[in-house]
């Protein structure tokens, strides 16, 4: 076992051989201290979180959490490094999305217009939804005729 403090947090590393060997002293140093790392190779590849409740959903509901955080910082980073797309861009990326999803025929989008049209599936929408719609598809490039939108 290997204790170290960074940062004003103490945490305590374990190996994988640890586990197999002295695997009382990982479990008092779980209770003690709330967590502890293990590591392979010298490198850490898990940490495990006392939840002596026994209440699984909340910390894992946190962890997963805090892990899709780390990824979106980690997404913006690289965007801001690599360049940020304007909204523009944005809109037109997602119209065309809409769009190509529309026209194949056997994908859902497609499957929904056709429950719609035959009467089995009901759309519910907001106004603003349809305004979205109406303001992409009127846009030149989709060459489409007021009355075909409307």
């Amino acid at each position: 076992m290997l204790a170290v403090e960074r940062r004003n947090i103490s945490m305590d590393f374990y190996t994988v051989r640890d586990m197999r060997t002295t695997p009382k002293s990982l479990w008092d140093s779980l209770t003690t201290d709330d967590s502890v790392v293990i590591t392979n190779n010298s490198k850490p590849t898990a940490l495990m979180l006392d939840i002596s409740d026994g209440s699984l959903e909340e910390p894992l509901k946190a962890v997963r959490q805090a892990k899709a955080m780390i990824a979106f910082n980690s997404m913006r980073e690289r965007a801001a490094m690599n360049g940020f797309i304007s909204n523009a861009e944005i809109e037109a990326e997602i119209a065309a999305a809409r769009i190509s999803a529309l026209r194949l025929r056997n994908g859902a989008p497609a499957r929904a217009v056709g429950l719609i049209l035959s009467g089995h599936l009901i759309p519910c929408y907001d106004h603003r939804i349809m305004l979205g719609y109406r303001q992409v598809l009127q846009r030149p490039k989709f060459r489409f005729r007021p009355a075909e939108i409307n």
